[in-house]
C-alpha cells in the first residue's frame, strides 16, 4: 500500500509540470530507498519531508491540479506520513 501510493502522489506532482520538480524527486528517492530494501530509510526520508518552512506542507503547487487531484493529492500527503509512522512503530 506504501509503494502504491507513493508512486502514485509522483505521478501527481508530474501533472504539476515543473512547480513540484523539486518534490518528484524526493519522493522517488523514499521510493528507491523503498525498492533497495531499506525500507525503514524510506518512511523516514517521507516523513522528512513535512513540518518547517519550505516543507511539503507548503503545497502551493496543488493549485494547478484538478479539484479531484488535489483532493487525491491531500489524502496521499497525509496517509503517506500514517502508513510510514505506523510502519516504523510495529517494527
Amino acid at each position: 500500500m506504501y509503494l502504491e501510493q507513493l508512486e502514485e502522489l509522483i505521478a501527481l506532482l508530474r501533472k504539476t509540470d515543473s512547480l513540484a520538480s523539486n518534490w518528484v524527486q524526493y519522493f522517488e528517492k523514499s521510493k528507491d530507498l523503498y525498492l533497495a530494501g531499506k525500507v525503514n530509510d524510506s518512511y523516514w526520508h517521507t516523513l522528512g519531508s513535512s513540518g518547517g518552512m519550505g516543507s511539503f506542507d507548503d503545497d502551493y503547487w496543488s493549485y494547478s491540479l484538478s479539484k479531484a487531484d488535489q483532493e487525491r493529492h491531500d489524502y496521499l500527503k497525509s496517509n503517506l506520513r500514517k502508513l510510514a509512522k505506523s510502519n516504523l512503530n510495529n517494527k
